[in-house]
């Protein structure tokens, strides 16, 4: 028999009257959002990498409406920039600060959601305990800084299941155009919600419920919502000529994922691994397009056993450990943080990570009970919610696979779990539910061995063959060109302009290379031009592991200890006036002298190198 938190003659719940309903709100708001504010005011995060893209982006859009010509409309969904454009225009002292606020108080008022739609048809515990859940999530607390497409969609996501529960629980005949309008901007925000948000937006329409009208309200859905979509895709259109809701990098994020390497961060630029195949294949944009998604099918195929552990290894131990990953985001990595707060965020992200490992956890084993529970009591608010959970986690494991991704699925978990509680209470079967909790945590504790089995798996029998990368490096203003192969240790990335070598195995051998073979050739009035080469390695105190090399014309210019001192940063080796019929012989190296065996000097080794005009002093 189908469970349900309220009898069928009993309406709805009788709420109380409205000022404590009020207070109650204030509460919950305030409780929110001044975690989250204290937060970004002890540790004032930073836009970098994506973040920087998405604030440059809305201040494009301010500055010029449409943003026609960006390149940021190929990378990312417009929901965000655009809606941030707006309040950068009322506040445009620092885009930056504002931004930072802006992510921090909208994520503070996802509580809200839960404890005002639920109004009238489930108890005030039931309802204050969700929204308290939500305000006192830690992992997002400590991300609310960052602004981030993750944090932002987090309002629709909420908004619209919440919609959703109130729906089936009060039966009612839906609500088509709210439901239009959060899955609209939940897809205006994060381009796969066009397929995760279904379940519960037709649910929130209607499906399911007792409508009457069920017909005509999942018309005006599907009128509304193909309306709003055609709006967001109009947008793109009129900014790139290109009527579409998607971006264009869908193909590449999704060939990156597949490549030989990938194992490691889930995700790799395939550029190296298009060089290595085809070299000219960088050069054809339209083709590349057409062929990032044969390339992925073609290695997906190739490696059918790696990728399916691949998938399961990504999803459990980016869903299963989030919060510490996103640290790297809002508190640790470089230039996210004013140099004064270096010590500090260190300090805090030490201390804290275990308890976020272990709150993530326990949430999960919640969830899996709650989901278990309502399977067994066929309770479609729960199942309703768990089946757009499970289309959030299917996406992923199939494309890309990022913590920051999965906290969307942790929002959820914290909806689902009150509806458990209440109907665990209303049951008064609480042992039942409590064998279930704990049958749930020993499923946990062994998908948490299988993650680590199958990360072990996947970094052992990744590829980790010698490939020959062939690819050109220009210099910005077009005065130099370098021509590079390398047969000799892995090109893990590279762009129009950059290109990053690394030995071949994480773990290298004493006397292993890695070698990028360069010819440097010039074009129209010389000019002084230098090869920029980057330390990545900021520890010190330890000489002797790798040495970076420069030689040019066979004299070397410049030799570099990677370990030895401590610090990062680029050292600028200058190649002289460079024009019209130059043609100088660049040799770039990377040497294991002493590399220390389990401390992974490969990956430390990783030495990015572009060219650049010297500064004339």
């Amino acid at each position: 028999m189908m469970y349900r938190p309220f009898s069928a003659d009993q309406g709805v719940v009788q709420g109380s009257s409205r000022r404590p309903e009020f207070i109650g709100l204030v509460v919950i708001v305030l409780l929110s959002i001044l975690p989250r504010l204290v937060f970004i005011v002890l540790f004032p995060t930073m836009p970098i990498s994506d973040f920087r893209g998405l604030v440059d982006f809305a201040i494009a859009i301010r500055d010029s409406a449409f943003a026609i010509g960006t390149y940021h409309w190929e990378f990312f969904s417009a929901g965000l920039s655009t809606i941030l454009s707006v309040i950068i225009r009322v506040f445009p002292h620092s885009p930056e600060t504002t931004a930072r606020w802006a992510t921090a108080i909208l994520t503070g008022l996802v509580p809200i959601f839960p404890y005002t739609i639920w109004r009238g048809v489930l108890d005030l515990r039931t309802r204050i305990f969700a929204g308290l859940l939500l305000a006192f999530w830690p992992g997002q607390i400590f991300f609310s800084g960052v602004v981030s497409q993750d944090n932002w969609v987090l309002i629709p996501i909420t908004a619209l299941s919440s919609l959703a529960v109130r729906s089936l629980v009060a039966r009612d005949d839906g609500h088509p155009f709210w439901s239009a309008a959060l899955f609209a901007l939940g897809t205006f925000i994060r381009q796969e919600m066009i397929i995760v948000l279904i379940p519960v937006a037709l649910t929130a329409a209607g499906l399911g419920g007792g409508n009457k009208h069920l017909r005509r309200h999942l018309f005006l859905w599907m009128a509304a919502t193909l309306l709003l979509l055609l709006t967001i895709a109009g947008q793109r259109g009129v900014a790139t000529g290109r009527f579409a809701l998607t971006t264009e990098h869908g193909g590449k994020a999704l060939l990156g994922a597949y490549v030989p390497g990938a194992a490691l961060s889930y995700w790799i630029n395939p550029n190296p691994y298009i060089v290595s195949i085809d070299p000219l294949l960088l050069r054809d944009k339209k083709r590349l397009k057409e062929e990032f998604y044969r390339l992925a099918l073609k290695e997906a195929l190739r490696r059918p056993k790696f990728h399916l552990v691949r998938m399961v290894s990504g999803i459990l131990n980016n869903l299963g450990r989030p919060d510490r990953p996103n640290f790297y985001w809002s508190l640790s990595a470089p230039n996210v943080l004013p140099s004064e707060y270096k010590r500090r965020s260190d300090m805090f992200v030490e201390k804290i990570s275990p308890f976020l490992d272990a709150f993530t956890v326990m949430i999960h084993a919640f969830f899996l009970a709650s989901l278990l529970e309502g399977i067994s009591r066929r309770n479609w608010p729960i199942l309703a919610i768990s089946a757009t959970i499970l289309l959030k986690i299917f996406v992923h494991a199939v494309i890309v696979a990022q913590p920051r991704y999965f906290m969307s699925v942790i929002a959820l978990e914290l909806l689902i779990i009150p509806l458990s509680v209440d109907q665990a209470i209303k049951s008064k079967n609480i042992g039942r539910s409590v064998l279930i909790t704990v049958g749930a945590a020993a499923i946990i504790f062994l998908l948490a061995i299988v993650a680590l089995k199958a990360r072990a798996y996947i970094l052992t029998q990744d590829d980790n063959i010698q490939r020959e990368y062939r690819f050109s490096l220009s210099e910005p203003m077009g005065k130099g060109l370098l021509r590079c192969l390398v047969d000799c240790g892995r090109l893990s990335d590279l762009t129009e302009q950059s290109a990053q070598l690394e030995l071949l195995n994480r773990d290298p051998s004493p006397g292993e290379t890695a070698i990028a073979k360069c010819q440097l050739i010039g074009s129209g009035l010389p000019v002084p031009l230098s090869l920029k080469v980057m330390d990545p390695y900021a520890p010190g105190d330890f000489p002797d592991r790798i040495i970076q090399r420069v030689i040019v014309d066979g004299k070397e210019l410049f030799r570099h200890d990677l370990a030895a001192q401590p610090g990062s940063g680029w050292f600028e080796i200058p190649l002289g006036f460079v024009g019209e019929g130059t043609n100088k012989s660049v040799l770039i190296e990377i040497i294991a002298v002493r590399p220390d065996p389990g401390w992974e000097w490969g990956l430390a080794s990783r030495t990015t190198f572009q060219l650049a005009i010297k500064e004339m002093q």
